[in-house]
């Protein structure tokens, strides 16, 4: 029978071999940043979600989805990237991972940004309806319009606040959650694509 028993090199050896995850059930998802070369200048490539999709219809975003099982998250951009433009893996140039984007929905979001060539573009109508660019110099010129959605956190009312030695309720802590629009014509930009387009911005401006 194998010998179980804690030990400190058993402890070592066992959080050295595991990749880092996060604290609590998260759903993990990536996206892609494309970036795109229009007449000479660089642009940012938005996809507009299908009507018929039953999450954020109709709404603006960056190409990506839910990492599946066994691929990593880089797979996971690449392979959505090329199942929602309809390009060849090989129009797709990854250049580095930028920041994970944690929601308060239990959702993390990793982001890559890389060139895209679009000559051989041809979209998924199942999942998007429409493409579109915006210069990169736009968004170096233009800070978005910066609003707030409060995070309350109410417990359920079986909670057991005898169990924590807090009887009369809890101060649960509250929080605001950024809810950035980029208006730039017929398509907003806005929420979590826009808070993605925003921290990329600052990264170019040498700002993060």
């Amino acid at each position: 029978m194998e010998d179980k028993t804690l030990t400190f090199d058993r402890i070592k050896d066992t959080l050295r071999s595991r990749p880092v995850g996060a604290v609590g059930k998260y759903r993990f998802f990536s996206v892609m940043i494309p970036l795109v070369e229009i007449s000479g200048e660089l642009h940012l490539l938005y996809e507009v979600r299908s009507s018929d999709l039953d999450t954020q219809p109709g709404e603006v975003c960056f190409p990506g989805g839910m990492i599946e099982k066994g691929e990593t998250p880089l797979q996971a951009a690449v392979r959505e990237t090329r199942e929602e433009l309809g390009v060849p893996g090989k129009a797709i140039e990854i250049y580095a991972e930028t920041d994970t984007l944690y929601a308060p929905a239990m959702f993390a979001m990793h982001c890559y940004a890389g060139r895209l060539d679009i000559s051989e573009m041809k979209i998924g109508k199942d999942e998007v309806a429409d493409v579109f660019t915006v210069p990169v110099s736009w968004f170096m010129e233009h800070d978005p319009e910066i609003h707030y959605t409060d995070l309350i956190q109410e417990a359920q009312d079986d909670f057991p606040y005898e169990k924590v030695n807090s009887e009369g309720g809890y101060p649960w802590r509250r929080g605001k959650v950024p809810v950035p629009i980029y208006d730039n014509g017929k398509y907003p930009i806005w929420g979590i694509t826009a808070r993605i387009t925003n921290d990329f911005i600052k990264i170019l401006k040498g700002e993060k």
